[in-house]
């Protein structure tokens, strides 16, 4: 079983909503009433040290994965590395090319800190993210 923790806001929520992320547990693939298995949810696995070389390449894995058909981009980010800034770069770039191509992005494995520091960039606004339960 897989627990979703989303940021609490849908689209129709302007800045001043719902605050901060949210435990939901009802569904292992449901993310914002989006059932990630029945949209074929593309999967890009990220890791090492994001540079500029890596995150070109996962932007473009994002825009074939959209033209491929997939509206749903899951970024397990479990292997990431290095830098928290860079991190959360090439997260937000990763996120604004998913906006760009019409695709959601969630993300996977990601662990307290990052999920803190996208709070605080105002940045998890722009993804739903899932982390494994336990």
């Amino acid at each position: 079983m897989t627990m979703l923790l989303t940021t609490g806001r849908t689209p129709e929520t302007r800045r001043g909503g719902v605050p901060g992320p949210r435990r939901v547990s009802e569904a292992a693939t449901v993310v914002h009433g989006m059932d990630l298995e029945q949209t074929s949810g593309g999967i890009m696995v990220l890791t090492g040290e994001p540079d500029a070389g890596r995150t070109a390449a996962w932007c473009a894995r994002v825009s074939a994965l959209h033209a491929d058909g997939h509206r749903a981009i899951v970024c397990d980010v479990r292997g990431l590395s290095g830098c928290a800034s860079a991190v959360v770069q090439a997260l937000a770039r990763i996120a604004l090319t998913a906006r760009r191509s019409g695709c959601r992005c969630v993300l996977v494995g990601a662990d307290d800190r990052l999920l803190i520091l996208l709070e605080l960039t105002g940045l998890n606004e722009l993804f739903d993210t899932a982390a494994p339960e336990g």
